[in-house]
């Protein structure tokens, strides 16, 4: 059947019908301007839209197409679009709501130089001090957005399951650290400084 084809083409065409011929493709369901608005949603984030997490996965992606402009995509579809679109399947950066960038700034341009010249002044070693913990954080898997610009996932701290950790690390990577089930409390943050006392030589500085 597909020789008959060819050999029906040949007659029709001529000789160079053997040339692949460009395949058109399904008209865009989406318009110009729609595919510019549905862009801006995206770069939103899923919560914005009602769900969980900012995680974009194709099944919302085709929902939230069908909510917007009444055009029903497959989840196959919407990859496809998503491609045409700019769009590529990323892991999030995880990042806390918490932290006041503009006083970590300041902190970095004024207070830090002023720390590392009293450390030199007196021979200290500086030591970055802080409690931490391991714990259950929202599962982050794939979403889509932009090629080449990967995305963060904003989350708040909370009391969740966790593995309380207390560590200190030096300008240099040298870290120092002790594990507790339970939470730091004062004391145990002075018998982790009479460890740190034990193991650095000289004078600490402790932030």
């Amino acid at each position: 059947m597909t020789v008959a084809q060819w050999e029906k083409r040949r007659l029709a065409e001529g000789p160079n019908s053997w040339r692949e011929h460009k395949h058109p493709g399904p008209a865009r369901r989406l318009t110009a301007e729609q595919r510019k608005r549905l862009r801006k949603l995206l770069l939103e984030g899923a919560r914005a839209h009602g769900y969980e997490t900012d995680l974009w996965t194709l099944k919302r992606m085709a929902e939230l197409i069908q909510n917007e402009f009444g055009v029903q995509y497959t989840e196959s579809g919407a990859w496809r679009l998503l491609r045409d679109m700019g769009f590529s399947a990323q892991v999030p950066l995880p990042r806390a709501l918490e932290p006041d960038q503009r006083y970590i700034r300041q902190w970095v341009r004024e207070e830090g130089p002023k720390i590392q010249t009293r450390a030199r002044r007196t021979g200290a070693t500086i030591l970055f001090l802080d409690e931490s913990c391991q714990q259950s954080f929202s599962n982050v898997r794939r979403t889509w957005a932009p090629a080449g610009s990967r995305p963060e996932m904003r989350d708040r701290q909370g009391n969740r399951l966790k593995l309380n950790l207390i560590s200190a690390v030096t300008p240099d990577g040298a870290l120092f650290f002790d594990l507790h089930e339970e939470s730091i409390d004062g004391m145990r943050v002075l018998w982790f400084l009479e460890q740190l006392l034990e193991e650095v030589v000289g004078r600490l500085m402790v932030i």
